[in-house]
């Protein structure tokens, strides 16, 4: 299992702020972003996820620490030989149609004994999506 990057997902009281604060203040680009039809918007930024608070009582509230992995099958095997339970036996995969970058994005989540969900999470770029079904 190979580590190629991790993040922190954090809720906020304003999405819109936050964005803004990033970019301006910050100097930071979004590096995918995900509309959900339910309208609601996911930000990744390099070590970032930032999602607005359902709970609008505490927002910075830590939601997971995620782990993006090059093959999230073989890091799942690893870990459960470690005793990790996962929430699903598969990946999940998030519906390219609603990330800005169309990537496929597979993930899945697990507790840790940090305290906060983990999540396995491996990224496969379009290109590399268009090169396997063009074989």
């Amino acid at each position: 299992m190979k580590i190629l990057g991790s993040h922190v997902r954090i809720e906020v009281a304003d999405l819109e702020r936050t964005k803004e604060y990033l970019s301006k203040t910050l100097g930071m680009a979004p590096v995918r972003q995900l509309r959900k039809p339910d309208a609601s918007v996911v930000v990744w930024y390099p070590g970032l996820e930032i999602a607005q608070s359902a709970q609008q009582s505490q927002p910075g509230l830590i939601s997971h620490l995620a782990w993006e992995v090059d093959d999230i099958q073989e890091a799942m095997r690893a870990l459960k030989s470690t005793g990790v339970v996962f929430d699903t036996e598969e990946p999940r995969q998030i519906d390219s149609s609603y990330l800005d970058t169309k990537e496929l994005v597979q993930f899945v989540f697990f507790q840790s004994p940090l305290g906060v969900r983990g999540e396995l999470y491996q990224i496969t770029p379009p290109l590399a999506l268009s090169r396997t079904t063009d074989d």
